[in-house]
């Protein structure tokens, strides 16, 4: 038996942790298949058991402690929340005392679900322990009121989305013990004030991780919350309807390992390429720690952002420069060039070093497009190598990019350029997917209802480019146990094995932190030096893809000199403090659906921006056509309007949404309610067919020749009344959910030879109408919400109004994210601005 396997054991045992109130308690309620989800039964000595146990034992001793998940199952958070609350409850009925009050904490209306989709025997426990959907502080007095009213030994659960005052809410009700669900990294926002509000008042806090961990367990770790990891687990019984039982021996044989290989570019023009982008890494890399002004920053943003750019093409750069404006958030190597070298000349004045090493950066990658240009771009010519020159059904593979946008050029230049398509590489072994895709990283057409096929044992996956330290999260969530390759320029080889140790740090298991957990519980775990329960993150011994083209046709010269890193230890530090791609996700507004009617400007700077201030003494630069939420009287009704902020005046009044970098009601939707099990099917259809559009047009427009207009006749002829080619151009960029003449649908389907979109275009459809009904009750249930206010008229109740029966969705799941301002100054500036800083207030 391994070390590992028995320093987990041993972690098992410990998390047997006895209810002192009443020792049987865990015996009876999971031992004896009280306790269920779904209706189903849960199982004893799973993960499940063990994790209630650890937090039952934190809210006794008025720990804290997060406990990081080993998959995202629904059924976890809710057994373990609905475990401590029985607990509190048979504590609080035996000493015969006044129930208390717990506060659960989420930024999902999924975390409401977790009481009534558990019971205990016959019992369901949002009958037996009433909730309170708290939302707005406006409700202070009529709320205080119903829990007074509530039985005298029962726990009451306050239940809070997002809060944009945590403290605040805390404060007025004053709990027992907080729960929180920490799944996005937004929800950082709170986490810490609520874990510095607890601890100064000796208020347990339980939590679960099982979404966006590296940046939730750095902040976790930074303000010495403990936290407790399971290793991430494969689907061997894990993930479904029911847990499983483990030993130390079982979790080690399904951890999910990440050991990342790479796989070298190799060529001589490859080499010079490698070598101009090495030499722009480091000269932005000696900018770090430089005093500078802000616009200097802008300019290393974009500076950066253009080097990531070229580094990550993965299709020719004609082609990317023609189709990128298709995808949101790509932007043109050109463009990003001409902007770098704006900004570098306007800040030669104030900063001249940062001046100059951007305009060496700038050089160098422009020297390395340039090489692409006259040659080939190495990592299109390797994934050529990998899907047609060497795919074999006997050796398959599964190709994953690191986002959406890069796979669907890849699939749109194979078809443009090789006359070759997914389903061809289907037919020999090659499968394409991305790591934003849920549940794994290949998406399938196949099947009525299953968008999503998994890896299997005998599949080799090849990762396509550098991964960022949230990505390496990504994969490490579906990865299996075998190495997988990633496809590097030679010069990246160090960084990815100083990102994975940057990774290890922020989101891997580390035994200190594991032993600290169980002493939060009052368990003393002894150990030797030879027990650790750290995480499996390696890089294995690197390989290379040979990569021919126009300047060695052949292949390498066997005697020619092989390309060798000339980074310092102290250079690769500084890239991996600076480097980091803060645009490389950007083209989503969530994983599960693309940007929807909220188109914004494409520009990377504009030299002409508004200053506005509002109450609350914060204030911002924004572009003159970003839309912002205003408040204004409609027929005498108050209502809110989207508007640019050129039509702003001193004395508006706007809504902000806390939390949202952009202020629309389809993302405030979303992240509410975009985990909900009847919601995920119609995401998946909405961004499956919009992906379909983007590649079966630009294949079409490709083979004939023909534009939208074009497109727009042929559609008119099938009857479809759209009269303009811009609405066709939206339908392809993704900019709207679906047509809204449904049978507009069938009939570009036909046109472009689209068979998902065919197959499901009424699915499509009423996936469409569904999230612009909710758009719909959510603006109608705001503005009514508005109106009370101006008359002064705050009744409760009227906060229950639903918004949608189906998902229990009320007015109260949104208003705490809201908050009405007033505009006190309005100012025209001008100058160079980088439109990727503007559009955010900011205290002053």
């Amino acid at each position: 038996m391994s070390t590992r396997v028995q320093a987990w054991q041993r972690s098992i045992d410990a998390c047997r942790i006895e209810f002192p109130v009443a020792p049987d308690f865990f015996s009876r309620l999971w031992v004896q298949g009280r306790l269920s989800f779904d209706r189903l039964p849960v199982v004893s000595a799973g993960v499940d058991e063990f994790t209630s146990r650890l937090a039952v034992a934190a809210v006794r001793r008025r720990g804290q402690l997060l406990i990081s998940l080993p998959d995202d199952d629904p059924r976890r958070p809710a057994v373990i929340f609905g475990s401590a609350l029985v607990a509190t409850a048979l504590e609080t009925l035996l000493a015969k005392t006044t129930g208390v009050t717990v506060v659960l904490i989420g930024s999902s209306v999924e975390i409401r679900n977790h009481l009534a989709n558990t019971r205990v025997q016959s019992l369901n426990l949002s009958s037996v322990f009433p909730q309170v959907h708290l939302q707005s502080d406006a409700q202070h007095v009529a709320v205080q009121a119903d829990i007074a009213a509530l039985g005298k030994h029962l726990p009451k659960v306050i239940c809070v989305l997002s809060p944009n005052d945590a403290i605040k809410i805390l404060e007025r009700y004053r709990p027992r013990w907080i729960a929180v669900e920490c799944n996005k990294e937004r929800d950082t926002r709170w986490l810490q004030s609520v874990a510095g509000w607890a601890l100064q008042r000796h208020v347990g806090l339980v939590g679960w991780i099982n979404g966006d961990r590296p940046s939730i367990l750095a902040i976790a770790r930074k303000h010495h919350i403990p936290v407790f990891q399971w290793p991430l687990l494969n689907n061997h019984g894990l993930i479904g309807e029911r847990d499983i039982a483990i030993s130390g021996e079982f979790l080690i044989n399904n951890e999910r390992t990440l050991a990342l290989s790479p796989l070298l570019l190799d060529g001589v023009v490859t080499d010079s390429i490698a070598t101009a982008l090495a030499k722009a890494n480091i000269a932005l890399a000696r900018c770090q720690g430089q005093a500078h002004s802000q616009m200097a920053d802008d300019c290393l943003r974009i500076a950066w952002h253009y080097l990531r750019t070229v580094e990550n093409l993965p299709v020719p750069v004609s082609f990317y420069e023609e189709e990128c404006r298709a995808f949101w958030g790509l932007t043109s190597p050109t463009d990003l060039s001409q902007a770098a070298q704006r900004f570098g000349a306007a800040i030669k004045g104030s900063d001249p070093l940062i001046a100059s090493l951007v305009e060496q950066a700038v050089s160098s990658v422009d020297t390395s497009i340039e090489l692409m240009r006259r040659n080939s771009v190495p990592t299109w010519n390797g994934l050529r190598t990998l899907c047609i020159g060497s795919s074999s059904r006997k050796d398959p593979k599964d190709i994953v990019f690191l986002t959406a946008s890069r796979r669907r050029l890849f699939e749109l230049a194979l078809v443009g350029i090789e006359g070759v398509t997914a389903n061809d590489l289907e037919d020999v072994g090659i499968r394409l997917g991305d790591i934003g895709q849920k549940g794994a990283f290949v998406r399938s057409n196949e099947g009525d209802q299953s968008f999503t096929s998994p890896v299997s044992a005998n599949r080799s996956v090849v990762l396509i480019g550098l991964p960022t330290v949230d990505q390496l999260a990504k994969i490490h969530q579906r990865a299996g146990r075998a190495p997988m390759n990633v496809v590097l320029y030679p010069h990246q080889g160090r960084l990815l094995q100083s990102r994975m140790q940057q990774y290890a740090a922020h989101a891997g298991i580390r035994t200190a932190d594991q032993l600290k957990a169980f002493r939060e519980v009052g368990v003393n775990l002894p150990t030797d030096q030879a027990f650790s329960l750290d995480s499996e993150i390696r890089v294995t011994e690197s390989s290379k893809l040979t990569v021919l083209d126009d300047g060695d046709p052949d292949g390498r010269d066997p005697s020619s000199p092989q390309w060798t890193s000339f980074f310092e230890e102290s250079e690769v530090q500084a890239l991996l403090e600076a480097g980091t791609d803060e645009t490389d996700d950007a083209e989503l507004l969530t994983d599960d659906l693309p940007p929807t009617e909220d188109v914004q400007s494409d520009d990377i700077a504009i030299e002409r921006a508004i200053e506005i201030e509002i109450s609350g003494r914060r204030k911002g630069l924004f572009s003159p056509d970003y839309s912002i939420n205003l408040v204004r009287v409609v027929d005498g009704k108050e209502a809110i309007l989207e508007r640019t902020v050129r039509s702003v005046q001193v004395g508006n009044r706007l809504m902000l949404v806390h939390g949202q970098r952009r202020q629309s009601l389809y993302e405030l939707l979303l992240t509410r309610v975009h985990r909900h099990p009847s919601l995920q099917l119609h995401l998946t259809l909405i961004k499956t067919w919009q992906e379909e559009i983007a590649s079966s047009f630009s294949q079409w427009r490709k083979s004939s020749g023909r534009s939208f207009g074009d497109l727009l006749v042929e559609l008119q002829a099938l009857g479809s009344g759209i009269q303009s080619s811009l609405a066709l151009r939206f339908w392809t960029e993704g900019k709207v959910l679906a047509p809204f003449d449904e049978q507009d649908l069938p009939r570009i389907a036909k046109v472009l030879a689209m068979k998902f979109t065919g197959q499901h275009h009424s699915r499509i459809a009423k996936a469409a109408e569904r999230l612009r009904s909710l758009h719909r009750g959510l603006a109608r249930r705001l503005n009514s919400w508005l109106r009370r206010e101006a008359a002064g008229d705050q009744v409760q109740d009227d906060d229950d109004e639903v918004v949608d029966a189906e998902l229990g969705l009320t007015l109260r799941d949104f208003k705490d994210s809201l908050e009405i301002v007033t505009v006190e100054s309005y100012k025209e500036r001008t100058g160079l601005f980088l439109t990727s800083n503007l559009n955010v207030f900011r205290a002053y």
